[in-house]
């Protein structure tokens, strides 16, 4: 498709330079996980190293059609990790997806860069509520 034969054609382009190509994408790229993950493989391909902040609001809505969540760890078994039907559960979910592809949502330095991503909430304080935050929630 064209976001594949864009990738190939930047590869190329690129594939002599010494200098390193790094791609930052601040969030925002889509809402499904299906499209997520191969808007990032693609992009992946293309530059040395991409940096991606994984908690846009895009990426955080939850859907009950979308299907990504699993339970099976739940249970005790190791077949595959259990992500909570949430926000964060689709949080921790993409950012093992961004493991897989090799794509940084840590801080990460270029020479004399560091490209530092920054999660971010919104706060409770602001609607009267004082609830305790869960033991995931305080670690963001």
């Amino acid at each position: 498709d064209a976001m594949d034969a864009y990738a190939r054609q930047e590869i190329a382009r690129h594939g002599d330079d010494p200098r390193v190509c790094v791609l930052v994408v601040a969030g925002d790229v889509g809402t499904s996980l299906e499209s997520i993950t191969k808007t990032l493989s693609t992009l992946r391909r293309s530059v040395d190293a991409l940096c991606y902040l994984p908690a846009g609001n895009h990426e955080l809505w939850t859907s009950n059609v979308e299907k990504w969540a699993s339970s099976s760890s739940a249970s005790g078994t190791n077949e595959s990790p259990w992500y909570a039907c949430d926000s964060l559960g689709k949080l921790v979910k993409l950012i093992d997806v961004c493991t897989s592809l090799d794509v940084r949502c840590t801080p990460t330095r270029f020479g004399d860069v560091v490209v530092m991503p920054t999660y971010g909430w919104y706060s409770d304080d602001f609607d009267g509520t004082n609830r305790e935050y869960t033991a995931l929630e305080a670690r963001f």
